[in-house]
């Protein structure tokens, strides 16, 4: 798959999203571990959700905008017909436009807004 989209979501705790507020960048561990930063498209993030941040309460969205991306963005093959985008190197924060707050609700599903 060579199309990328023009919005992708990066999905992280307030713990994490809060070690980097005086920062001009964000990173994650997979970006040490594994030398990408995970993402998903607006199609993608209730599995990446499910699969992923299930035991948490609250979570943060972050939306960013892919042609401000000052490391590379690739699309891979993470199962079978499902793409994602990884950024290979830290994310400017510039790209960011919005930052997300979400909580789940009494039966543990997380409300995503409508407008992503």
């Amino acid at each position: 798959m060579n199309s990328k989209p023009q919005k992708i979501l990066h999905v992280t705790t307030s713990k994490i999203w809060n070690q980097f507020q005086s920062l001009p960048f964000y990173e994650t561990e997979s970006l040490k571990n594994e030398g990408f930063i995970h993402n998903c498209t607006k199609g993608q993030l209730p599995n990446v959700i499910g699969r992923h941040f299930s035991s948490h309460q609250a979570l943060i969205l972050l939306e960013i905008e892919t042609a401000k991306l000052e490391s590379p963005l690739l699309m891979e093959e993470s199962y079978p017909n499902d793409w994602y985008p990884h950024i290979y190197g830290r994310l400017n924060k510039d790209a960011i436009t919005r930052v997300i707050p979400i909580e789940a609700d009494s039966f543990g599903s997380f409300i995503l807004p409508d407008n992503l």
